[in-house]
């Protein structure tokens, strides 16, 4: 059988020269000659964006104030899923200050979590080390 591209996948190919591992086809549905043909195509352009509502913004402060109980993932998932309309003119200010609190909230869980990691295990062999161990250092579960 053969396979009909689409001019997002031409893009692909000629970008990222995947020509060798793609099956060829005689003729495609939508022929482009090169990626420039392709301008709106995937194109992160203010025509083909989202716009932001209130459940997005609901939604943010939900991961933003959850990420308070221990959950820094969570402040982690907020970032990547809104970051790129925090430099949008129209975005609300409490979604920016979401946005950016869980970005911050994150990076600092993380510091002190690499602390008292590092604390930890260079002090493994104290008295207070010990006693936070479920086993005793050496035993095997098994």
């Amino acid at each position: 059988f053969f396979f009909h591209y689409s001019p997002l996948l031409y893009a692909l190919e000629e970008r990222l020269l995947l020509r060798s591992l793609l099956p060829t086809s005689p003729l495609p549905i939508f022929p482009v000659q090169s990626s420039r043909d392709l301008r709106c195509v995937g194109a992160h352009s203010q025509s083909m964006r989202r716009r932001i509502n209130n459940d997005d913004v609901e939604s943010s402060k939900i991961m933003f104030y959850a990420g308070f109980a221990f959950l820094p993932w969570l402040w982690l998932i907020n970032f990547i899923q809104y970051r790129s309309y925090v430099k949008e003119d129209d975005t609300p200010e409490d979604m920016k200050f979401y946005v950016k609190g869980s970005f911050t909230g994150f990076i600092l869980f993380m510091i002190v979590w690499a602390i008292w990691l590092l604390v930890f295990y260079t002090n493994i062999d104290s008295p207070w080390a010990q006693q936070l161990l479920l086993f005793e250092k050496g035993d095997t579960m098994f």
